[in-house]
């Protein structure tokens, strides 16, 4: 197998500008795929990031419809997604692999000297690799695509075109570069990457060839696996299970590793950025046209309601949309028809979008708010339990002697699973983001089927009307039903 250029070195020459766009958490993870299955359920799932204007079938202002983005780069609302990865057990069963965070974003200044280079036309998308390669095709589109076997205590390694058949102590990195020519003329062809091409001579840059004569601003992905959470599981040794991750699409070898790009940017800020922002720092602070909303705010840009109902991460039977596990070396054949092993082919008619919360029993739920230890967003009173749930944090809001004023409280939230707050006013910093669900997921101490706020974010309900919300003739057990009824809605964000 051939080795790669080290991203390192990759990245390393001095005369070309570049940015890295943070997007620190997915999404969504679905099977969907608005560019290769338009309108319709996706053959296999996909980890998706950026704007949350996502829909399955979608045009430039579907995009800019976006309330939020899981980037950092306000003024992107493009969408990147690569097909979810899974560890196959010896039993045949799949367990999907998270990431370390979302994945870097990297935007490279890679056109010869003197050649200008052009932000992305609108309802601009492409695809980079071939999701049906089981073997090394040694061309520039197989170099396009690798992995990096993270082991932050040894030396690097050579990057590979397939998974490594070692366990990779930090974690995998897998590397999509995009091509960055442009026949000028299409936004989109029907195999998704005519309209596209690699410079001659290879994928990092260089010039653009006739057919293709517009240079882009290129495009390259990351996203990091923790393989490292199986190490227990497999034994590299085992000729016979030497190396048990597969893509989604039943992609068991890494040849056919693939990313698409949907454009969302906002197309004047990003060639502004392109003519100005000549920093090969790679700091995307570095850049002054933009502005960044913070990591909390793009971990909490979620889909609450995915647009396929069914359950695609966890330890599965099947792969979902039932795609077989197609080693090669030969090409893997095109999927012949609809699933049959009963995956739904129907997409779901909720919205994508974050879903409002309804009222509690005297109280409503605003959203998840920002805390941190050094900026309080409630300050008026406190307690923390082990028996914690949001029942018990209204009652403690509510109860006039937590007040010196001798009432309740119009607000209460609740953070880490076991601590409560109270306050009439919450800190305007604090205060959740329409549109942005945000990253309260965690179980409270007291019901794992309630959700009590999270690290550095805050669970933050008011109280609806002018009475003490659970302490005047209000039932307890009413009360304790609707807070069940909501967390069904927030741990469809945690799963």
């Amino acid at each position: 197998m051939r080795d790669l250029l080290p991203l390192a070195l990759l990245l390393a020459a001095p005369t070309h500008a570049f940015w890295r766009l943070p997007c620190p958490a997915p999404l969504t993870i679905e099977r969907l795929d608005p560019i290769v299955s338009p309108g319709k359920v996706s053959a296999h799932a996909h980890t998706i990031l950026g704007g949350n204007g996502l829909a399955s079938n979608m045009t430039y202002n579907t995009t800019q419809a976006s309330t939020c983005s899981s980037c950092t780069v306000i003024g992107d609302n493009s969408n990147y997604w690569v097909p979810a990865l899974y560890f196959q057990h010896k039993n045949g069963s799949f367990e999907s692999v998270k990431q370390n965070g979302g994945a870097l974003v990297y935007y490279l200044q890679r056109a010869p000297k003197g050649v200008s280079m052009k932000a992305f036309p609108p309802n601009f998308r492409m695809v980079a690799g071939d999701p049906f390669r089981r073997s090394d095709q040694n061309d520039t589109e197989q170099s396009a695509i690798s992995y990096a076997c993270i082991d932050y205590n040894a030396p690097g390694t050579p990057e590979t075109h397939a998974f490594p058949t070692r366990n990779c102590p930090n974690g995998l990195r897998q590397q999509v570069f995009f091509p960055s020519c442009w026949d000028g003329v299409n936004e989109d062809s029907p195999d998704h990457t005519s309209h596209v091409a690699y410079p001659v001579g290879g994928y990092n840059g260089g010039k653009c060839p006739d057919t293709h004569p517009v240079n882009l601003i290129s495009v390259f992905i990351e996203i990091l696996w923790q393989t490292d959470k199986f190490k227990d599981f497999w034994n590299p040794d085992d000729k016979n299970h030497p190396q048990p991750f597969v893509f989604a699409h039943g992609d068991p070898t890494g040849y056919g590793g693939h990313g698409d790009f949907l454009n969302g940017w906002d197309i004047p800020l990003l060639q502004r950025a392109i003519d100005t922002c000549t920093s090969n720092s790679g700091n995307v602070e570095d850049c002054k046209e933009f502005k960044l909303r913070p990591d909390k705010q793009a971990e909490g840009c979620v889909l609450e309601n995915n647009h396929v109902d069914e359950v695609v991460t966890g330890v599965l039977p099947r792969l979902p949309g039932c795609n077989d596990v197609t080693p090669g070396p030969d090409r893997a054949p095109l999927p012949s028809g609809p699933p049959t092993c009963g995956a739904t082919t129907t997409l779901s008619n909720k919205t994508g979008t974050a879903a409002s919360q309804p009222s509690i029993d005297g109280w409503k739920y605003v959203g998840c708010g920002t805390d941190s230890t050094s900026a309080r967003a409630m300050t008026a009173a406190r307690s923390a339990s082990d028996d914690m749930t949001n029942a018990k944090c209204a009652s403690f809001c509510s109860d006039g002697a937590a007040n010196k004023q001798g009432k309740g409280f119009k607000y209460f939230g609740t953070q880490y699973a076991r601590e409560c707050y109270c306050a009439d006013e919450v800190r305007k910093e604090a205060m959740p983001i329409e549109g942005v669900p945000g990253t309260c997921k965690m179980a409270c101490s007291g019901d794992g089927s309630q959700m009590c706020g999270g690290y550095g974010v805050l669970s933050i309900w008011q109280r609806a009307g002018g009475d003490d919300g659970v302490t005047k003739g209000k039932s307890r057990k009413r009360f304790e039903e609707h807070v069940a009824r909501h967390a069904v809605k927030a741990r469809k964000i945690a799963s």
